[in-house]
Order: structure tokens, then C-alpha cells, then sequence
């Protein structure tokens, strides 16, 4: 299993939540200042970000490793946008303490790698 967390570290966006999902299939709401982590078996996902708009990264998970996703928010028409960008560990050793950890809504279980 590979570990992916996803770091909402800003506070933009006060009263917007926004969905995390994997594959397609939601796991979990960020708000500002929160993230979320889930363990996916080795293979090719795609994390995906709802708001305003839908971003993804594609990833290749490797079983042992970690990998750090920033959600940065921006200010869209009518709500808050949302897109990705890959961290390095420094970054990351930074910024999580700060954070709290938001309840995921999908079981890691359920979580499927893409088919080849």
C-alpha cells in the first residue's frame, strides 16, 4: 500500500468545502487548514478535486511510499476553485502540523486501482 494525503494548508475559502475524490468515487471534504490521507494499493489512480471546477493528477502508487498533494483554492465566478500541485517532503514537514485530519467517506477497501 503507497500513502496519499492531500493538504488543503490555506486558509482561502472560509465557508467553501470541497470534494476529494479517487477514481471518480468520493473520500472526503476539505475545508481550509485540513487534509485527508488514504492507502491505495500498487497501480494507477486518479485523484480528483471538486469545486468551481474538477482537477486531477494522475499517480502511480508504489507499495511503502508516500505521496503529498497540494489543493490550492482560488477565487472562481461563483465559487471557490481548486487544482493540484505535487509537494515535496520539506513542504509537507512544514505545513501538516498545522492541519486538522478530515473524516474520509469511503473505506480504503472500496478503492480500486485503474485497469491497465
Amino acid at each position: 500500500m503507497g500513502g496519499v494525503y492531500v493538504l488543503r494548508d490555506s486558509s482561502r475559502g472560509q465557508t467553501s468545502v470541497l470534494e476529494i475524490s479517487v477514481n471518480g468515487l468520493p473520500i472526503a471534504k476539505t475545508a481550509p487548514k485540513t487534509f485527508t490521507q488514504v492507502n491505495l494499493k500498487k497501480g494507477r489512480y486518479y485523484i480528483g478535486g471538486r469545486g468551481e471546477n474538477y482537477t486531477q493528477i494522475e499517480l502511480n502508487i508504489d507499495s511503502g511510499k508516500k505521496y503529498f498533494i497540494r489543493q490550492v483554492v482560488t477565487t472562481g465566478w461563483n465559487d471557490f476553485r481548486n487544482e493540484f500541485q505535487i509537494m515535496e517532503l520539506g513542504e509537507v514537514e512544514n505545513s501538516i502540523a498545522d492541519l486538522r485530519l478530515v473524516r474520509k467517506i469511503a473505506r480504503d477497501s472500496d478503492l480500486k486501482p485503474m485497469p491497465e
